[in-house]
Parts: C-alpha cells; structure tokens; sequence
C-alpha cells in the first residue's frame, strides 16, 4: 500500500492533476483486496462504477441543481440504492463506487454547477491512474496470489480434519476432550477457501480449469467437519460394543487420519490404502453381525442403540468423504462441472440493507442542504464524511456497528482537533517533497498493516485515511491558510457527527440485534430444510447459516458492558453453541433416513418420522418467535419427550424388524444412524429451549446503550 500510494501521488503530482489525493484515496479502497485476482476485479469494478457515477453526477448536478426538489430527490435515490446494492452479489463494488464518485462530484459542483463536467472528468483520471499503480505494483512487489493461498489453505484444513480424526476413538471410548471446540470455526475457514477460489479463478487460467474439482472438494470438508463436530456431543458406544470393536475402530480412526495427511502433503491415498480402510470397515461389521443374539446386546436401550449407529455410520460416511475428496484430487482439469454461482452474497439486498441505503442518503442529503445553506467550512469533506460513515459502518469487522457511534465522534474530534495543531505547526515541512512522501508512505504502510491485523474498514481506518486525504488536499507546496486547515477538521468533524446522529437514531447497526437477526435466520433456515434437506440451499444461504457461530460470538464480544451482565454473556454463549451443534445434526439427517428405509418399512416409519419433523419445526420456530420478540418460551419439553418416547419405539421396532429381514450391520446402521441423528436433535431442541427459557433478553436485545 505503501509503494503504491506513493507511486500513484507521485505519478499525478507528475502529470500536473488537479487533485492527486484522489488517486491516494483509490489506492487505499484497492489494496485493502490484499490478492492480484481481487485487485483485478476491484479495478475494474471500480472504472465502472467511477465513469458510470460521473456521468451520473455531471448530468444531475449540471441539470437540476437549481432545482432543489429534484436534486435532492434524484440524489437521495441514487445513493440509497447504491448502498443498498452493495450487499448483493453481481458487481457490489461497482454500486458503491458509484454512490461515492456521485457524492464527490455532487458536492464538489455544488458551487458552480456548468463545471461539474470538469470535476467529473478529473476524477476519472485520477482513479484510472490510482487504478493501474495499485494493479501494478500488486503484481510486481510482494504480489499475493489467492490461488496459491487457497492451496495452503486447503492443506491446512485437511491436517485440522486429520487431527480431530484421531479424536473420534476418544469419543468412542468415552474419554473425548476438546472436539466439540477443535472444529467450532470451520466455517469460517470454508467461507475463506470459497472467497479464495473465486479470486484465484481470475489469476491463473490452470487453476481456473480445475475451479470445479476444487469447489467440490470444499464441500466435502465441509461435510467432513461436520461429521465430526455431530460427535462431540454423542455418549460413548455401549457396551459389549465398545470392547469387541474398540481396536478396529481405533485402526480405522488412524487409517483415515493418515488419509488425511497424504491429502495434506499433495497426495493422493493409493490402492492399497483404500483396501486397507475397506478391509477394517468390513470388520467392523462382522464383529457387529457376530453380536447378534448375545443377551447383552439385545438388552441395550435404544438410545444406545442409536449411539452406536451414530458412531459406526460417521466413520463409514468420513471415509466415503476422504475418498471423494481423494478422487476430485486425482481428477484431470476440466473433468468436473463448473460451479454455477460461487457468490457468498444474495441477488437482491434485504431488508437491512435497504434501511442501510435510506440512511446514508438521508445523510448524504442532509449534508448536502447544509452545505448549500449554510456553507460550512470543510463542507465537500462533511458530505463525503457523511457518506463514508454511514454506509461503511456496518461493515465493522469487529461486529460493534453503530453502537459507539457517538462515543467515536467525541474521542475523534480529539484526535482531528490534535492533527489540525499540528498542521498548523508542521504544514512548511509538507512543502518539501522528501518529507511530503516520507509521511505519506509511513502513513500507508501502518494505515495497510492495521487493516490487515484487523481484518477490514473499522471506524478509526475510516478516519484515518479520511485524516490522510485531507491532508494530502491542502497542496502544502503552496502556502496553506489557516482556514484550510480549520476546514479540514470542521470537515471531518461535522461529517462524523452528522453520520453518527443518523446513524444511532435511525435504524441502527447494533451486535444485539445483528445477534438477533442472525439467530432468527438460522432458526427459520433449519426449518424450512427439514424436508428438503441444506444441498437445496444457494450457496450463500449455506455460508451465512455456517458463519452464524462465529459472527455470534463476534457479536457478544461486542456486547460486552454494563448493559449485559457476564451471566447472560455465558448463558447465551451456551445457546449459541447448542445451536451451532443443532444446525450440524439437522444438516447430517434431513432428506437421508427415507432413502435408507426398505420400502416395505417406510409406510410405517413415516407417521413417527412426520412427528418428529412437525415437533422440530414448530421448536425450531418458536425459538425464531422468543428471539424475535424477546419474551419467555412456553415449556415443549413435554411435547418433546413425547415425540423422543414414541421415536424410541419406532427405532426398537425399525432395528428389529431389519435384522429379522437378515439385513447385514451395513444395512441396519445407515438408517439406524440417521434415525438417531434426528433423535440427537430433539434432545438438542430441548436442550436449546431450556437455555432460552433462562435468557432476559429484553434486558440487552433492545438498544439498551443508547
């Protein structure tokens, strides 16, 4: 970021450009992308939405100025739904460029409308140029690659699934620690993975011919993590189970964890290795079949009939995962189908995106009449101030939002009022080129390794690379009257103060209530797949409802404070984790038990199966209603134990009627298995609800703060 802020400033200063801090500020928004592939496709998005935002800015500025009624309200639509389109997943970035360049060129031709072309033109010069220094230097200094990062990355995931493999005998046995929190955070990884192999498509045409093979190969990571994060909270095998099969499971377990490593070292499991593994599964079933008729056995209560089935069908479905995994790597290129969409972002903005485009352009607006009216000093930098904050704020990777929206603007007006003292002292020194750029570069390169370290646009980044293009516009090589520089900080100031009033009053980004609509989302995702199963979700559904967990605790950090007493932090914590172990369960069994079912038993499998269906959805949405409106469930756990007392019979009379079919263990543990994963999720329902039933979450879902 550095080289190249620096690279660009020098090249417009060079060409004689009216406003060279542009190309600076063109550079910071194209860095941040971090990888070639997504600076290309930031660049490009960024001419586009820059001509298309000029031409936009010229023609309403130029045309309707004068026109107060009809400027407000054309701006005020294009920035609304600008902002709004950013959340949605063809050209987001193009939108917002669009939104910005029209507020620097509506509020810089405020004054003098007929020039308005003039600004325009200026602008798209000055971000070509910021364009081709940034695609430039990614590519030739320190370039990053997210084709080679996603390999890495890749590698990494198959060592995590290697090691919690290794667990899974521990589990077995009844001595697991720590699987539950080995894999907690896998979604996330797999969200990063997929966000990489659409970047590195646009990097290199070899990794593009293989872009199939790879995304299929995410999923089945995906599955495998979640098959073993359903273990983690099933109870050991019973006995005389687990004494007769615990070696071969233990074997099988290690088998598969170094299936993994070979996956890991850019291997594939050769043909011994897969008769090995199918060797110990076969095995398995025969110490299982020679069980048969032992009275220990047959007196097992079903719940641990179901465990054991648990146990045995996840090693059978982790192998059967390894080895798909094992055969998209051999796959020659191009072999695969082509994913249809890889976007991690809907088609069309939601609700809370489109009360998000309403508010930054109430403030664009505002800062726009008040410019007019009153002309302010600094008043182009209050728009854009205005703007910036309001529509990047609720992208804070920290999860916070709004909600210290005013206590930034007092902490920043500190900061701003000390940077203005200290422009008035140091601005001669900025004269000098040498020192100019030595600032300039050194600002950079922290600006670049902040963002880094906290992995996106905080507030205080805003405001500093804001704070840097302020300063970058005072032109110091000429000399800088004090009302510039008051400028710049009235600028910045009455910016941050107007976005943080709109902001805190309208409509709100805040972590509990961003906890809230995630929590209701997933609640009611879950239930709409209880027949159909997640394979019918679009991607993006899938990633959002797996980056529940981890955004949710993102977002209870941030809620951390007088309002939300420590109790309530761990309790909730709890749910969400209870959840999390929910949504993989529900995941592994919808849509999987019928297939299994001989079809002369499915007719009597179905009214129990439609039960506990109908008893999960109506939890599952009961739960969305609580967070919803932040009251006090009723108690199902009787109607739920009901369910589980009527399923436990149907699992007794479904294991025995196929072993009396003389269904081998193969047969008997797929749909024993399944019909367990679906009692596992009762009894995690039931869980969930009396965790809910000890949240006052009235007490901080509301905007308690303010």
């Amino acid at each position: 970021m550095a080289l190249a802020g620096a690279a660009a400033f020098f090249c417009a200063q060079f060409l004689r450009l009216d406003y060279p801090y542009w190309s600076v500020l063109t550079v910071i928004l194209l860095v941040m992308a971090q990888y070639v592939g997504a600076i290309q496709e930031k660049a490009f998005f960024r001419m586009v939405g820059t001509v298309i935002g000029g031409v936009l800015g010229y023609l309403t500025t130029g045309a309707w100025q004068q026109s107060p009624a009809l400027y407000l309200a054309t701006s005020f639509v294009i920035v609304a739904f600008c902002v709004a389109m950013f959340s949605q997943s063809r050209a987001p970035y193009a939108f917002f460029l669009t939104g910005l360049t029209y507020v620097v060129i509506a509020s810089s031709g405020q004054a003098n409308p007929d020039m308005s072309w003039s600004y325009a033109l200026a602008r798209i010069e000055e971000v070509l140029l910021g364009v081709i220094a940034s695609v430039v230097l990614q590519s030739l200094v320190f370039p990053r690659y997210a084709n080679r990062d996603f390999i890495a990355q890749l590698r990494l995931c198959f060592g995590e699934l290697a090691d919690a493999t290794r667990q899974t005998v521990t589990v077995f046995r009844g001595t697991q620690t720590g699987l539950a929190e080995a894999l907690h955070d896998f979604p996330t990884r797999a969200s990063q993975l997929r966000t990489l192999l659409r970047f590195g498509a646009r990097e290199s045409r070899f990794f593009r011919r293989d872009i199939a093979s790879y995304a299929q190969m995410v999923s089945q990571i995906v599955r495998a993590a979640n098959l073993l994060r359903s273990l983690a909270s099933v109870p050991a095998a019973p006995e005389p189970y687990r004494d007769r099969t615990a070696n071969l499971i233990d074997d099988l377990a290690c088998h598969l964890r170094d299936g993994w490593a070979i996956l890991q070292a850019d291997q594939t499991p050769d043909e011994a290795w897969t008769r090995r593994a199918r060797e110990l599964d076969r095995a398995i079933d025969q110490t299982v079949a020679s069980l048969r008729g032992d009275p220990a056995a047959e007196s097992i209560p079903p719940q641990e009939t179901g465990n054991l089935s648990i146990h045995l069908l996840t090693l059978r479905e982790l192998l059967a995962t390894l080895l798909e995994a094992a055969r998209l790597a051999s796959t020659p290129p191009g072999k695969e189908d082509r994913p249809a969409n890889l976007a991690l972002a809907p088609a069309w903005p939601d609700g809370m995106w489109i009360r998000h485009g309403l508010r930054a352009a109430l403030a664009t607006g505002i800062a726009l009449v008040l410019v007019n009216w009153l002309s302010p000093p600094g008043g182009n930098l209050m728009v854009l101030g205005a703007f910036v904050f309001t529509a990047m704020n609720a992208l804070s990777p920290e999860g916070y939002g709004d909600r210290g929206a005013f206590r930034y603007v007092v902490v920043f007006t500190l900061v701003i009022a000390g940077a203005a003292l200290a422009l008035v002292a140091g601005t001669p020194l900025l004269a000098s080129y040498a020192v100019l750029n030595t600032v300039l570069a050194t600002w950079l390169f922290l600006l670049g390794y902040w963002m880094h370290d906290r992995g996106g646009v905080t507030v205080p980044v805003q405001v500093s690379f804001l704070l840097l293009i302020s300063i970058l516009s005072l032109n110091a090589q000429i000399p800088v009257p004090f009302q510039k520089i008051a400028g710049t900080f009235f600028g910045l100031v009455n910016g941050l103060l107007l976005a943080a009033v709109v902001q805190r009053l309208l409509w709100p980004v805040l972590p509990q209530r961003q906890l809230q609509r995630s929590v209701v989302f997933a609640l009611r995702t879950m239930a709409s797949c209880l027949h159909g199963g997640f394979d019918r979700l679009p991607l993006w559904q899938r990633t959002r409802l797996g980056l529940m967990p981890s955004q949710a605790r993102s977002y209870l950090r941030a809620m951390r404070g007088p309002t939300f007493p420590p109790a309530q932090s761990e309790r909730l914590g709890q749910f969400v984790l209870t959840l999390q172990q929910l949504t993989g369960e529900i995941a592994l069994c919808t849509a999987r038990l019928r297939p299994t079912l001989p079809d002369d038993l499915r007719a009597s499998v179905e009214p129990p199966l439609s039960e506990v269906q109908s008893t999960l959805a109506d939890g599952l949405e009961n739960l969305a209603f609580i967070f919803e409106t932040m009251s006090v469930p009723a108690d199902q756990a009787p109607r739920i134990d009901a369910a589980l007392a009527r399923w436990d019979a149907t699992i007794v009379q479904l294991r025995t009627d196929l072993i009396a079919r003389g269904k081998d263990p193969a047969e008997v543990v797929q749909p024993l298995g399944q019909a367990a994963r679906y009692r596992a999720s009762l009894i995690l329902l039931r869980r969930a609800l009396g965790q809910a039933r000890e949240l006052n979450l009235s007490d901080y879902l509301r905007d308690v703060a303010l």
